[in-house]
């Protein structure tokens, strides 16, 4: 059975809206919403007037370019870890048959 959903409230540009979300989403949502907070912020500040339109389409696009190059920096270490372990399987193959215990000589 799914969990019932809880309405959170939510701050963005001194407006608090009511957000619908699931128990286990709730920190998250809160995380989401602080982060839009802060970049829309960001943009009102270093810009002297937008409207609240252009404001919304500067921060998602800066937070869509956030997600892509989060997704690339996770693309290139998903990347490293499968040449690591590829590495590893060939270090392992080439070790067996090998007798870690050194002979007398």
């Amino acid at each position: 059975m799914a969990a019932e959903q809880q309405s959170i409230p939510v701050k963005i540009l001194g407006q608090e809206y009511v957000i619908a979300c699931e128990p286990s989403e709730r920190e998250q949502l809160r995380a989401a919403a602080h982060y839009a907070n802060q970049k829309l912020l960001e943009i009102r500040d270093s810009n002297k007037v937008l409207g609240t339109e252009r404001l919304l389409v500067l921060a998602v696009l800066n937070i869509a370019n956030d997600l892509l190059t989060a997704n690339v920096a996770n693309s290139h270490f998903e990347q490293s870890l499968s040449r690591v372990a590829r590495m590893q399987q060939r270090i392992e193959g080439a070790l067996v048959g090998t007798d870690p215990t050194p002979q007398p000589g």
